[in-house]
């Protein structure tokens, strides 16, 4: 993520699919790292359910949506965030254990934050397919 991007607009919110996420080796330093709170297993993978650690990821998050007075529904026991990721079957967490993760960077999806409007994660700007229609044009 281009640090630069961030810095023009002072923030953005980012969107990560639960295939997008990857299981962190030992030595990766930008890991986020969850507590599982729920595992369903569907055979062949399994959806992860987690909340960030006592990270600064999960302060920032927390703290920002307290500013915000955001209440959202990814939320668990109200107000922790939730992470969902998808997992093969080669890893079988248990509830309540750490699972440290990192997400493909060429598959973040970024938003703006005050208008919602998808951005190009490569130049910042809202992608033309995604804009809101203006009045009297027609969504695609």
């Amino acid at each position: 993520l281009d640090r630069g991007l961030v810095a023009d607009r002072g923030s953005l919110d980012v969107g990560v699919r639960p295939e997008s996420w990857v299981v962190a080796g030992d030595d990766e330093r930008n890991a986020l790292e969850l507590t599982v709170d729920i595992v369903e297993s569907l055979g062949s993978e399994s959806f992860v359910y987690g909340h960030p650690t006592h990270s600064t990821a999960a302060r920032a998050i927390s703290t920002q949506d307290e500013q915000d007075g955001d209440v959202e529904s990814d939320r668990i026991g109200g107000g922790v965030p939730s992470v969902t990721v998808r997992l093969g079957r080669e890893y079988r967490p248990s509830v309540g254990d750490t699972l440290r993760v990192v997400a493909r960077p060429e598959e973040l999806m970024l938003f703006d934050t005050e208008s919602g409007h998808r951005l190009s994660a490569t130049t910042g700007q809202v992608r033309p397919a995604l804009m809101k229609p203006s009045s009297g044009a027609t969504a695609v």
